[in-house]
């Protein structure tokens, strides 16, 4: 699994749009220690924990998981660095 956009701070200066949610700052800095969690029903499991890389390769993280036996197929939702998908888990 993997992901892109995992920092800290917001270097936006774009005056097209709103850009960031957050407060503006000079920095941005990759996000170290994120937890992958998989959620589904009333249990959830952390996958795996990663640090992004830098703006270079646009703070992407990779994480090799294996799920645990108690997931079963249906719909579950991953959580990380504070964003979260919707997924459909297959057998």
């Amino acid at each position: 699994m993997s992901g892109q956009w995992f920092h800290e701070g917001c270097d936006d200066s774009s005056t097209a749009g709103a850009g960031c949610a957050g407060p503006l700052t000079t920095t941005q800095t990759p996000m170290e220690d994120v937890d992958l969690v998989l959620e589904q029903g009333a249990s959830s499991w952390t996958l795996g924990v990663a640090d992004a890389a830098g703006h270079a390769e646009d703070y992407a993280i990779g994480w090799r998981v294996r799920l645990p036996d108690e997931v079963m197929p249906g719909r579950a939702v991953l959580r990380a660095g504070g964003s979260k998908i919707d997924i459909q888990v297959e057998a």
